[in-house]
């Protein structure tokens, strides 16, 4: 193995370590997330389920008070109102999970940046070297025209 390969197998040796570290550090973290999302649901769902007891108090309520004479419009309220604090709560579980995601969408909007940098410079750079290319092959006719004329 000569030196200048020894540089180039280094080289993919070490991206493909990043490559799988970095692929490990995601799916390592997606689990994270999984489970923190699995556990504000499994607590959106425990306080979800203590709305309808407090519905049914405060219907047992608009029953029992022999004076209220509305007693059908309490009841749609206090069943509104149960079902409005269901949907709270299960928005604030899915504004948790939007929170979570939210940080990591901007570090990898982040990281794009550069990375979009550089991939302009290779194509600057690319672009010099086929202008080079074309001239060295200018040059080349040139120089072939002449040897064909004498």
């Amino acid at each position: 193995m000569s030196g200048s390969n020894r540089g180039r197998y280094f080289a993919a040796f070490l991206v493909g370590l990043i490559t799988t570290g970095i692929a490990f550090g995601t799916l390592a973290y997606s689990f994270q997330l999984g489970n923190l999302s699995g556990y504000n649901e499994a607590k959106a769902y425990g306080y979800a389920g203590k709305y309808p007891e407090s519905t049914t108090k405060s219907i047992d309520i608009c029953f029992s008070n022999p004076e209220l004479s509305h007693r059908q419009e309490c009841i749609e309220q206090a069943i509104a109102s149960g079902r409005e604090s269901q949907r709270a709560e299960y928005d604030l579980n899915a504004q948790r999970d939007m929170a979570e995601w939210a940080f990591w969408l901007l570090i990898i909007s982040s990281a794009q940046m550069p990375i979009g940098i550089l991939g302009l410079v290779a194509l600057f750079f690319t672009l010099r070297q086929g202008k080079a290319g074309l001239e060295k092959a200018r040059d080349s006719n040139v120089i072939a025209k002449k040897v064909g004329e004498a």
